[in-house]
């Protein structure tokens, strides 16, 4: 069985090249693991970054900023195309490997070979106020897996390839949604969940706050186009419709205008909240986290749903202007 390392170049935060360092220093022997490496335009010409990759088995180049919260799926899009392992292991580029992580995925699908799809829990590790609310979350997030399973691209979870593809893999519109949607996916098909009981990478949580901000809105606009897609196959009561249904009753073009940059300014405002509640109350500052992350997504669902509505709401009136055009032109003739 050969495991495929995802490494995005992308969101390092603090890790500087642990991503890479640790994934060229695990304790399995390296022909049973390969290395797959995406970078974007933005450049690195940092020499130990350039000697790591040469010892990577895999390089994609990718025309998309790795600056930018809207291109990080098309990293994971362009490593899963050119892996070409059994199991994918798609990894964050703040998360460091630890040195028996990649042994512990071999030694789970020995133990467990009809699986097709297992979650491990993260160590955490954050210096801020904003890190520590995440690292929170994600305990949560792990309590909440034990019972119902759980699917990441955040260096928790692998997936055989077979059933990868059986899903129907990413969809470039769903952004980091596509988590969710395979998820869903997986729960629907009734595949279980595995799970694999020794931490597999620590996760840095010490999220700049800009990031942070721009990832919830990008996140937004893929619950849109998830919903959208379900619409446009007729499923009108879809995983994504009853997920985001209040998404969907706020954002309506008419009044998303105005829900926009009020749901942007509440979302700022608890989050400001979040941080200074995690001095005196971390389970406070969680809920106010969450608010605010939901009040940035709802305001990337309003941009999206005013997007796609425009060329909609613009047809009657260009309609409307051939008429008069129309009826003004034999008037002269």
């Amino acid at each position: 069985m050969l495991i495929s390392i995802i490494i995005p170049v992308f969101d390092r935060r603090s890790t500087e090249w642990k991503t890479l360092e640790s994934a060229l220093a695990q304790s399995l022997e390296r022909t049973q693991y390969e290395i797959v490496t995406v970078v974007g335009v933005t450049p690195h010409q940092d020499p130990h970054f350039l000697r790591l990759l040469q010892c990577c088995d895999t390089v994609v180049p990718i025309d998309a900023d790795s600056d930018n919260a809207a291109s990080e799926i098309d990293f994971y899009i362009a490593g899963q195309r050119a892996a070409k392992g059994d199991v994918l292991f798609f990894v964050e580029g703040h998360t460091e490997l630890l040195p028996d992580c990649c042994a512990n995925i071999a030694a789970y699908f020995r133990e467990h070979p009809d699986s097709a799809v297992a979650w491990a829990p993260r160590i955490n590790r954050s210096r801020t106020r904003l890190g520590a609310i995440i690292g929170q979350i994600n305990l949560r997030a792990e309590t909440v897996a034990r019972s119902q399973g759980w699917f990441s691209l955040g260096a928790n979870c692998v997936i055989t390839t077979s059933l990868f593809a059986q899903l129907g893999g990413f969809d470039p519109g769903y952004f980091r949604g596509n988590e969710n949607a395979l998820f869903e996916r997986i729960r629907q098909q009734r595949i279980p969940f595995g799970r694999i009981e020794t931490p597999l990478v620590v996760h840095d949580n010490d999220m700049p706050r800009k990031l942070f901000v721009d990832a919830a809105f990008v996140a937004g606009a893929g619950k849109f186009n998830w919903c959208s897609s379900e619409e446009a196959t007729g499923n009108v009561d879809g995983p994504a419709s009853r997920r985001y249904r209040l998404y969907r009753r706020v954002s309506h073009p008419l009044i998303a205008w105005a829900v926009e940059p009020a749901c942007r300014t509440f979302g700022h405002a608890t989050l400001s909240l979040a941080t200074c509640a995690s001095r005196g109350s971390l389970p406070l500052a969680c809920t106010l986290y969450v608010v605010a992350q939901r009040s940035f997504s709802a305001a990337g669902f309003c941009r999206a749903r005013r997007t796609a509505a425009r060329p909609r709401i613009g047809a009657p009136w260009r309609r409307w202007a051939g008429r008069v055009s129309a009826f003004l032109g034999s008037i002269g003739n």
